[in-house]
């Protein structure tokens, strides 16, 4: 499988919305997301405060370039995500609560890493600095964050860097550039909050 294909999925799974792939992964082992970096995500998304948010993501990797409408729920103890491409495909589903991720991803999509690593990247751009910080710790990882930057690095080389443009309200407000520099993948993001 290329490069490029191996780190489509987790820009995918940031999304979600059915098909006929996919299966529940129990017991949240560390996801390593890339130059040597993982991530121990909680056993539920409980850190953050309940929400609701719209996404819209353009993730590039490669040559490739993906488009996708994406929507989140959170009641503090169970987080769901669907997403659909620009032709209205549903491209994944994903619920991660109890230390289990179960998603289902469509058939047409590439193939080939877990649902937790799809998950990693949203927890990396959207959860609370200290929360990020706790998670890559024990993989040598930290981040940094001033103003509108947000840094994570493993033995001080930068793997993840994040952008907030303009004023944030919320974490799910604004629009956000993800750059996986390790992985060699972008994503921009333009989210804003739904009233329930």
């Amino acid at each position: 499988m290329s490069r490029q294909r191996l780190f489509a999925l987790p820009l995918l799974a940031m999304l979600a919305l059915a098909g006929c792939l996919g299966g529940m992964v129990r017991g949240l082992a560390p996801v390593e997301i890339g130059g040597g970096l993982s991530v121990e995500l909680p056993a539920s998304p409980s850190d953050m405060p309940p929400f609701s948010a719209g996404q819209t993501l353009l993730a590039r990797f490669g040559e490739t370039t993906l488009l996708l409408s994406l929507r989140l729920h959170s009641d503090g103890e169970t987080l769901r995500m669907a997403a659909v491409d620009g032709l209205g495909r549903r491209a994944v589903t994903m619920t991660w609560r109890d230390a289990t991720i179960d998603a289902q991803l469509a058939e047409w999509l590439p193939v080939g890493l877990p649902a937790s690593r799809l998950l990693a990247d949203i927890f990396l751009a959207q959860w609370p600095v200290g929360i990020v910080e706790k998670a890559v710790r024990n993989s040598g990882g930290r981040v940094k964050q001033r103003d509108s930057l947000r840094i994570v690095s493993r033995d001080g080389v930068d793997v993840v860097r994040i952008e907030y443009a303009g004023r944030r309200e919320t974490p799910w407000s604004g629009t956000t550039h993800y750059s996986n520099v390790a992985a060699g993948y972008s994503i921009e993001i333009v989210s804003a909050e739904l009233s329930e």
